[in-house]
């Protein structure tokens, strides 16, 4: 076993004392440092400076507390990170010198102290920047990488570079981009080239691929950026950007409520294996994804598109991502299901497969709650007979006070998921419930791109309508984050701040996109939609809600948890079942909405 795998294998808590006591080891060299540079020579070590190492510590550990400074992943280590040991240190300095009109030592002298915080600073940087490149180094020996450069030094090159460094079979070499201001630069730590240093890079890497992260560049431009990368024979990995999602969000949605803070979540699914229902739908996809970038050991994608889940798999293999598996499996078949978790040795498993659409689930009321609630109770009962300890249900605000089918069966999955949590306390059941998900399949932002692209018109069910949005990356941390936070039973909830109102959201997304609201009297004007207000469907609220009540907790800033009455876990579900299946089977959509309503309303 290397080193490397030894620190991953211990605990998160082992981890953290270790790297205290070694950053303790820091700030007594960085004080001793001091005191020879301060006076000139090497002098013996005295009890003051003891002393004011011990008072150093004190400060420097509350205010690591305070920012999270040991919460943060080492090997993310960023300007973020490096912001937050500043801050610290600065503060810690601070503290010692209002600390001298106490007691006042020659040790407390401000020159002494700023010297010391400089010095504390470098070598807890570079401490930090050592680690990173260990880690990199120790990922990446032994793997057959392939050299690949990205053109297109921009926001949408970094953060490819940033999201496939770690987990993917590319072994970054440098960014090319046209921009004379870039070039010669660093983009995060790969050097920026022009497009002429392209045949060098090939003959001294032995360049092979390229992605090209160039959103903005014409058709022309494309051409003879791929002539002269065929000329090199060098493989194009082109990110197809959909002119329908070239438009600008509003302010109100690019200000998102991100989790940050992931490394308890890291520490819990590390060497985990992971199955994934749903995998091939929007959110599926992005916590496959995450999932990998926390290091799971094996994730089972599952889904009964088979023509989805192939869709998937091609995405997964261009990006060179290993340790995945793809299922193709009816969830509502049970012989099926529990012949596949017998196979496998499964640790948690994130539900996320469902019907969603809210007026598509309307109008096929008997099929959809065939799909919704039979995978779960399955998916359930099998984790359960398995002795699976880690389940998240995907739920939706659609599930509070629901006046549609797929709301309903939202709620039912949420109860059916406490009940099972009640059958063993010692597991950890739980549901994630959020708002509308931007560009997730079927989203309201998605619809409206898509009206605009087409000229309209844009439809509005009312002008008051309001709903939550969150990202697809906030909304996969949340599912993710519940699993480390062990409250079984629960159902948690992203803290989104207000909600949106529709009609003033529709009229920032114009005038972002330098569009107009088209009056229906003047059909010539330039550059402009029309917004038809529809009135609600059938289903539809005006408003939604994140919570059934006030009687839910704060787990941090950034998530509430609420509680499920405990008569749900006293619940006939055979009987459930049993009732469900009869009325499916009968084809009476009121009789199985009025049924499911009275379940929820228990």
């Amino acid at each position: 076993m290397s080193y490397l795998n030894f620190f991953r294998q211990i605990n998160y808590q082992a981890k953290i004392l270790l790297l205290l006591i070694f950053d303790f080891f820091l700030i007594s060299i960085s004080s001793f440092l001091t005191e020879i540079i301060y006076l000139g020579y090497l002098p013996r070590l005295a009890d003051a400076l003891f002393l004011y190492i011990f008072i150093y510590v004190i400060f420097y550990s509350f205010f690591s507390y305070f920012f999270k400074v040991y919460k943060l992943l080492n090997r993310f280590f960023g300007i973020y990170y490096l912001q937050n040991v500043f801050l610290v240190i600065s503060l810690a300095s601070v503290s010692l010198f209002l600390f001298k009109f106490i007691f006042d030592f020659r040790y407390l002298n401000l020159n002494f102290i700023i010297l010391q915080g400089l010095i504390l600073l470098i070598l807890i940087t570079s401490s930090r920047v050592f680690i990173q490149k260990l880690y990199f180094h120790n990922t990446e020996k032994n793997q057959n990488k392939v050299n690949t450069i990205i053109f297109g030094a921009g926001s949408e090159g970094i953060n490819l570079y940033r999201s496939l460094k770690i987990n993917s079979n590319y072994n970054f070499v440098a960014f090319i981009d046209e921009d004379i201001n870039k070039i010669a630069r660093f983009a995060d730590d790969l050097q920026v080239y022009s497009i002429s240093g392209i045949k060098s890079l090939k003959k001294k890497y032995n360049i092979s691929k390229c992605f090209l992260c160039i959103p903005s560049a014409s058709s022309l431009k494309l051409k003879e950026i791929t002539q002269i990368l065929d000329s090199n024979k060098i493989e194009i990995i082109e990110l197809k950007k959909n002119e329908i999602n070239s438009y600008n969000l509003p302010i109100e949605i690019n200000s998102n409520n991100r989790i940050e803070d992931l490394t308890y979540v890291e520490n819990f699914i590390e060497n985990k294996t992971a199955l994934v229902t749903g995998a091939a739908g929007s959110i599926g996809q992005e916590i496959c994804t995450q999932l990998k970038n926390l290091n799971a050991k094996k994730i089972y994608c599952l889904d009964s598109n088979e023509y989805s889940l192939a869709k998937l798999k091609k995405k997964i293999e261009s990006l060179k991502l290993t340790n995945f598996e793809y299922v193709l499996l009816d969830l509502t078949n049970n012989d099926l299901l529990k012949n596949f978790f017998n196979s496998k040795q499964i640790d948690i498993v994130f539900h996320a497969a469902a019907h969603k659409h809210v007026d598509i689930v309307e109008e096929n009321i008997g099929y959809s709650c065939r799909n919704n609630l039979k995978s779960i109770m399955n998916v359930l009962e099998t984790c359960y007979s398995s002795n699976i300890k880690n389940f998240v249900f995907v739920s939706t605000d659609k599930a509070v006070r629901p006046t549609n089918v797929m709301g309903l069966t939202k709620r039912c999955g949420e109860l059916i998921t406490y009940y099972y949590s009640q059958k063993n306390k010692s597991n950890n059941y739980c549901s994630v419930r959020f708002g509308n998900v931007i560009g997730s399949s079927g989203s309201l932002l998605e619809i409206l791109k898509k009206q605009v692209y087409d000229g309209g018109p844009i439809t509005l069910t009312d002008k008051k309508a309001t709903r939550y949005f969150m990202t697809i990356s906030d909304a996969v941390s949340l599912v993710l984050k519940s699993t480390s936070l062990k409250k079984n039973g629960k159902i948690f909830v992203l803290n989104m701040g207000n909600p949106i109102n529709i009609y003033q959201l529709i009229k920032s997304f114009l005038k972002e996109n330098k569009l107009n609201e088209r009056n229906v009297s003047d059909l010539d004007i330039k550059n402009s939609v029309e917004i038809k207000i529809i009135g609600l469907r059938k289903g539809e609220k005006l408003h939604e809600e994140l919570f059934y009540d006030e009687n839910y907790e704060k787990c941090d800033d950034m998530i509430f948890s609420e509680n499920i009455d405990k008569k749900y876990s006293k619940i006939n579900l055979e009987k459930f079942e049993k009732e469900l299946n009869y009325l499916i089977e009968s084809n009476s959509n009121i009789d199985i909405k009025k049924f499911l309503q009275t379940f929820v309303n228990l």
